[in-house]
């Protein structure tokens, strides 16, 4: 994906976080269409088919005035052949199909960002069922007035035998 590409998609997202309709900026990128710009309106267009790809997958079926609208796949096709054939009019009407699928998805809450929270764990269970033997060595060091001046313990585990 191009860094225009990526630019669209991410301003794609960005619309569909805050709640807005994705069909103003679709057209705003459409400005650029036959420029070198036109990488912004392909990534927004390649995000929305992923989004519609991932509803399809849980079951989401699209409909525009009582007509399915087809796999998002038929889309991606459809609308490549009217990059390809450089069919403003045939883009236009693809990309409105696009952008009131996105939007019925925002709208019913089918696209969420946010990652899936966790289960908050509760403390673990921690249960020990043997330990090997340990071996425990003392140094005492003392002053001469026979304090203790210093000490170190050492414990480590006995060596099988």
């Amino acid at each position: 994906m191009s860094e225009l590409e990526s630019l669209g998609a991410n301003r794609l997202h960005d619309e569909i976080k805050a709640g807005r309709s994705v069909l103003p900026l679709l057209r705003d990128f459409m400005r650029d269409y036959g420029s070198a710009n036109v990488g912004m309106l392909s990534g927004a267009l390649s995000g929305s088919l992923a989004l519609i790809r991932s509803a399809e997958a849980a079951g989401v079926t699209f409909e525009i005035e009582g007509r399915s609208i087809g796999p998002a796949s038929g889309l991606a096709v459809q609308l490549t052949r009217a990059f390809a054939e450089r069919d403003l009019m045939g883009i236009c009407e693809l990309t409105k199909i696009v952008a009131g699928s996105i939007d019925g998805l925002r709208s019913s809450g089918a696209i969420n960002f946010d990652p899936p929270k966790e289960p908050e764990a509760g403390p673990l269970r921690v249960e020990v069922v043997s330990l090997p033997a340990r071996e425990t060595s003392t140094a005492v060091e003392r002053d001469e007035k026979g304090n203790i001046a210093s000490s170190t313990q050492i414990e480590r585990d006995r060596p099988a035998v």
